[in-house]
């Protein structure tokens, strides 16, 4: 009954060789747990046997995912980002971190906008570019990638912003002093560990956090057998002989590593630190702290001094498809394209009042002249020949008889159609003529103007 605890694996370390070991589906149905420093893969998630006692891949999804829609003072909402991905020399934590967030099946390739730069060419294309998809890039590595891969860059953006994944690097604890070219850089790292890391004691620079994890799994192992044999742990699971039951999931404890978190699958969680440098002091300090248990950023400076302006950029970059030149050269010609626009309009305006007057210029003033009222047969309304200053308003047009319709100069005494006719008219420029009377309707359907001249007679 106790026994099944007093047998584990420590190992392999390998994501394809643990794989093979924990994957139900291809055979091999374990029932050792199995304690790993590494399988950090993606395939590796939630095997009911399994123990990783570093960070998983899964962990760092969760990071980004809700780092980036976290907003703080200090930082706007983020929705796109490059992740780049080295061409060779990856270490293992490295390999698996950028597959997982490379991976089109993963959860962060369905809810982050990420765009994959595959290789040092690509990094370049993407910073050359009019149209870059973001200010943010993300890539796995240690200072001296950092350095090496901006040798090759003719041109970085001051609203660019390394995002470098340094998880298993104590040094930013040992030597807080940033060397040139980590100044937009924000680094993703494990808290302090326990363990002396570049002191002068005996193990010097041999220990890391794959030796560490070891050690810790042994100290892990030897928790948990020691509470089952006092009998301080007791579970269902555990006394049915399930095989889903993992025997060192939910547990705490400490190591050489530090303090370990595990979680119900028995995969380490962990506070991230986002460490930047300071533009004041010129030294690395931490930012924030993600707490992968909690799912929670805690923030540690209330004032960072960040180099963008004080505030991490934006992801998009402003005016990313257009630069100065350009901006110039769409001003210059929509002011062309308006100016010509407006001359058009004024030059058929123009074009069609000479046409109007054209038209109407046809009316010859020699042609009018008095009428006699014996040859009037005009068809008058019965109550407009009682009046006398109706019939004054008569002439003769080259020999046809017309009558002159006397329209008032105010505008409230005009009828609609009589407004709309005299609109029409105002607009026509008829030479000599100095006053406007009204308009002239012929028997025939022909329509004059005719100025009354102060002596009274027609012209």
């Amino acid at each position: 009954h106790n026994g099944e605890v007093g047998c584990v694996m420590l190992g392999p370390s390998c994501t394809y060789a643990t794989y093979q070991l924990v994957d139900e589906a291809i055979g091999l149905t374990l029932s050792i747990p199995i304690i790993s420093a590494g399988s950090f893969g993606l395939s590796c998630d939630y095997k009911p046997k399994l123990t990783r006692i570093l960070p998983p891949a899964r962990k760092i999804i969760d990071l980004f995912l809700k780092f980036m829609t976290e907003k703080l003072e200090f930082k706007p909402i983020w929705k796109k980002l490059y992740v780049y991905k080295k061409e060779s020399n990856s270490t293992e934590d490295c390999f698996w971190y950028i597959n997982a967030l490379e991976a089109s099946s993963s959860r962060f390739a369905s809810e982050a906008n990420r765009r994959m730069l595959r290789g040092q060419n690509e990094l370049e294309e993407a910073f050359k570019s009019s149209k870059q998809h973001s200010n943010i890039f993300i890539l796995c590595g240690g200072p001296n990638d950092i350095l090496s891969l901006k040798k090759n860059l003719t041109h970085i953006h001051p609203d660019t912003l390394f995002i470098l994944l340094d998880v298993f690097n104590p040094v930013y604890y040992v030597n807080d002093t940033s060397p040139d070219g980590m100044q937009d850089v924000l680094i993703v790292t494990l808290p302090r560990r326990n363990y002396a890391y570049g002191s002068n004691t005996s193990f010097n620079n041999t220990i890391n956090d794959y030796v560490a994890g070891y050690h810790d799994g042994a100290l892990l192992f030897g928790k948990v057998l020691r509470e089952r044999m006092l009998g301080h742990r007791t579970d269902k699971d555990y006394e049915d002989g399930s095989l889903n039951y993992n025997p060192f999931g939910n547990v705490t404890f400490e190591g050489m590593g530090g303090r370990y978190v595990l979680d119900e699958y028995g995969d380490r969680d962990a506070n991230f630190s986002f460490i930047y440098t300071s533009v004041r002091t010129g030294k690395y300090e931490t930012l924030l702290v993600f707490d992968t248990s909690q799912n929670k950023i805690i923030e540690k400076h209330p004032n960072p001094a960040l180099g963008w302006k004080g505030k991490l950029p934006y992801d998009e970059p402003e005016n990313s498809d257009l630069n100065r030149q350009d901006v110039i050269v769409i001003v210059l010609g929509v002011i062309v394209v308006v100016v010509t626009a407006i001359a058009l309009i004024f030059y058929r305006q123009n074009r069609k009042e000479r046409l109007m007057q054209k038209k109407w210029s046809h009316i010859n003033p020699h042609q009018i002249g008095p009428l006699d009222e014996k040859e009037v047969s005009l068809k008058i309304d019965e109550d407009k020949r009682k009046d006398s200053t109706y019939f004054r308003q008569r002439g003769c047009y080259d020999k046809k008889p017309v009558i002159l319709k006397e329209m008032k100069q105010a505008d409230g005494d005009f009828t609609p159609e009589q407004r709309i006719e005299l609109n029409t008219l105002l607009r026509i420029d008829y030479y000599n003529l100095t006053k406007f009377y009204g308009t002239v309707k012929f028997e025939y359907g022909v329509y004059g103007v005719f100025e009354l001249c102060q002596r009274g007679s027609l012209r």
